[in-house]
This record gives C-alpha cells, sequence and structure tokens, in this order.
C-alpha cells in the first residue's frame, strides 16, 4: 500500500419512511486516520438515486482524484436504494467496496424488496452483482464486497484506517457526521 492512499468512506444518516431524503455523507481519509475533505449530499429514501449521489461525490472538487478507495456501509442506503456499486468503478475508475459486520442475507433482502416495489427484480440483480467475502478485522468477522480491487487489499486499507473495533474510520466519522446533520435534512 503505497504512502498517501486514501479511503472516501461514505454512509447515510437516520430516516423515518416517509421521509423524503436522507442525508448521505462521505469522509476522504488519508491512511492512517487523517481527514482531509468531508462532502455531503442526500439520496432519496427508497429511491434509485444512490449510485449518481455517490459518482457526484468522488467527481466533487476537493474528492475528484484523491480517492483510492470508496469504502460504503453496507449496499444501499436510505432503506432499499440500492447502491450499484460496479457502476461506480465503472464510472470513476475509483474501486468500490461494501463493509458490513453482519453477514448478508440474500433471500430476506429478496423477500423484503419482492413485497415493496414493483421493480423489486432490477434492485434485486444490483445486490446480486456482490460476491461478499468474509474477512476479519480487529478479531472481528467482517463482509466485504469489492470491485476493481483484491480482497486483501481492501482489508489491508480497512485495517490501517481502523483505531478501535472493527469498523473503519472512514465509515464511523461519516456515519457521525451524518447523523448529525440529518435534523437539518429532516426537520427535526
Amino acid at each position: 500500500m503505497k504512502e498517501g492512499t486514501r479511503i472516501l468512506g461514505v454512509d447515510d444518516g437516520p430516516f423515518k419512511f416517509g421521509d423524503e431524503r436522507t442525508p448521505l455523507v462521505g469522509v476522504l481519509m488519508r491512511l492512517p486516520a487523517y481527514v482531509e475533505r468531508v462532502v455531503c449530499s442526500t439520496a432519496e429514501v427508497d429511491g434509485l438515486d444512490a449510485s449518481e449521489r455517490i459518482i457526484e461525490m468522488v467527481g466533487s472538487r476537493g474528492i475528484a482524484g484523491q480517492a483510492h478507495l470508496v469504502l460504503l456501509d453496507g449496499a444501499a442506503v436510505g432503506g432499499f436504494n440500492v447502491v450499484d456499486c460496479e457502476r461506480i468503478w465503472k464510472e470513476t475508475g475509483v474501486p468500490v467496496a461494501t463493509f458490513t459486520r453482519d453477514r448478508p442475507d440474500p433471500d430476506s433482502i429478496r423477500k423484503v424488496l419482492s413485497s415493496r416495489f414493483s421493480d423489486w427484480e432490477e434492485r434485486f440483480r444490483v445486490v446480486e452483482k456482490a460476491r461478499v467475502m468474509e474477512g476479519t478485522n480487529g478479531g472481528h468477522p467482517v463482509y466485504l464486497a469489492v470491485w476493481g480491487a483484491g480482497r486483501d487489499e481492501v482489508l489491508g486499507m480497512i485495517r490501517r484506517n481502523t483505531v478501535r473495533g472493527a469498523t473503519p474510520e472512514a465509515l464511523r466519522l461519516a456515519h457521525i457526521i451524518a447523523r448529525g446533520v440529518s435534523p437539518f435534512i429532516n426537520g427535526r
């Protein structure tokens, strides 16, 4: 891993079903844990715009050309606004990975999507693109899906960016900031 490697950690904020939008926050960190930029956007709750919003983040001023990895907290934001990680990687040229502490359950995801969305098959096709791999971070099991890089390379970046526990700092801070700006997005 070269000196100056940067991760753009992206997470959404809390929302209630019925909210139109949820905050989407990206934190650009130079490894191991130096914050260089924060970028904010919104995504539709249960919408279809998450991939586009993240592509805009990656290309935004101060981020463009800097990130070596886009790291997402899971494969959807704002409920079931499914992120097409392959599309983000192909359009930006920046590798993308999803990170979760819990093993994804495709059968449960399919069941929920089919019960709530007329376009559930398309959403599920995006989910199915992920080839989830298990790893460990800080002695904890973690689950990754990776586009444009190797699992071990991504795990190395995650481990280098983790101060405590299993969650890397870029995601931890994106989560904290998204939680903080949520009242300004949803009026509470």
